[in-house]
């Protein structure tokens, strides 16, 4: 239990070597098994607890050690406890110990100088140990400065926002999304902006064949399901043709087409969502995760707070469990990570220095194999109070766990 515990929160159980395992079934009864975990069977007693924690120990092949005891027989708890707090003694810091007494009678951890922390439950010393080995790493990070974008036109970026809440936008339409985002180095795939249908089919013949369309206005957030998507149409003809009929349906659904989006079809890739939104008291929240019409559901997504450094961003991508698709699963090309790193720390940079962007979506964003392209966005925007200093504001103990 308390092994599958451990791997279940990301611990590893190593296999340990033939010569540990020969050095443990030197004195333990031949019923007993010396794989992790280490089983000494009922009839194991202080002694044996003490030489099994040194051993394995002292192979350098384990981190941490946890010690169950299980009371069958009228063996005293606090004698077993006492031969783990000798041999965890020897050990000195290298190498922590945990011990799990079932049952009533268990020794008070901190008490008569115990040095072994002391849990009623397996799963209790797993957890616990899953946290402290997170801190750790956490703690090794390497102290990289904030990651600011050193091309930011933030005087422009902040006139644009300003000249739409002037307008009284909430959600950006696809110019001013397209012009924010550009004063942080980042595009949207190809695009043209079109008000009716033939003008969406003038703007095909510029983009050139095939394209997909789009429809925006106000309440269409999710286009896939308010059936405003179009894809891989084959010239300006069908262009026209799927605007009126795609302007139709939203009508039907008492939504209003204002206007028209022409992108050209974005090529083969793993689709990626990166997204932020303003979380007070924290400030800045960014996301980064499996993107598409099926993020929901794959629910694959790292969480962290602005401002980000190179190596948050780096730990947030490898994280995923998706991470494998970015990185040639299966004989798969590897993808542009580094593009999709880009995209995460200037979306972060972004909202750190812009408190009245309250909300970015880009998905999908298609990481491919020579780029990422962003193919939707969406941004809310609102007035807001410049944000305290970074220094002010609460922060987590460490990172929190990736979604």
């Amino acid at each position: 239990m308390c092994a599958d515990a451990g791997a279940g929160l990301g611990l590893e159980i190593p296999v340990l070597s033939s010569q540990t395992k020969a050095g443990l079934a030197g004195f333990l009864p031949a019923a007993s098994s010396t794989a992790n975990p280490v089983d000494m069977i009922a009839s194991a007693g202080p002694d044996d607890y003490e030489r099994t924690i040194r051993i394995v120990a002292g192979s350098g092949e384990v981190d941490a050690l946890i010690v169950t005891f299980i009371p069958p027989l009228a063996r005293p708890p606090s004698e077993i406890a006492e031969a783990m707090n000798r041999a965890a003694g020897s050990l000195g810091e290298s190498r922590p110990v945990l011990g799990v007494f079932t049952g009533g009678d268990a020794p008070t951890a901190g008490a008569n100088g115990t040095r072994v922390a002391i849990y009623s439950f397996p799963e209790d010393a797993a957890r616990a140990l899953a946290r402290a080995t997170k801190l750790a790493k956490w703690r090794s990070w390497p102290e990289d400065p904030p990651w600011r974008a050193p091309d930011a036109q933030q005087d422009e970026a902040r006139a644009r926002i300003a000249a739409a809440l002037g307008r009284g936008q909430v959600w950006l339409d696809p110019e001013a999304i397209q012009a924010l985002l550009s004063c942080y180095g980042m595009r949207l795939l190809e695009s043209r902006v079109a008000a009716t249908a033939e003008v969406a089919a003038a703007a095909a013949r510029e983009i050139g064949a095939p394209v997909a369309l789009k429809a925006y206005g106000p309440g269409i957030l999710h286009k896939t399901e308010a059936r405003a998507v179009a894809l891989a149409l084959p010239d300006p003809s069908a262009v026209e043709s799927a605007a009126h009929a795609m302007a139709e349906r939203l009508r039907r659904s008492v939504l209003e087409a204002e206007g028209f989006l022409l992108q050209r079809m974005a090529g083969e890739g793993v689709e990626m969502i990166v997204g932020v939104v303003q979380g007070p008291p924290f400030g800045p929240v960014i996301a980064c995760g499996a993107g598409g019409t099926a993020a929901e559901l794959v629910n694959d997504v790292s969480v962290r707070l602005t401002p980000l450094n190179g190596s948050e961003a780096d730990e947030m991508i490898r994280s995923l469990a998706t991470f494998p698709l970015l990185d040639g699963y299966r004989g798969r090309p590897k993808m542009d990570v580094a593009s999709l790193r880009g995209l995460v720390l200037r979306l972060g940079a972004l909202a750190e220095d812009l408190p009245q962007v309250v909300d970015v979506d880009l998905n999908p964003v298609v990481v491919g194999p020579n780029e990422a392209d962003v193919v939707d966005a969406r941004s809310r925007v609102e007035q807001r109070d410049p944000p305290p200093p970074e220094g002010a504001r609460p922060r987590p103990a460490y990172p929190p766990d990736h979604a």
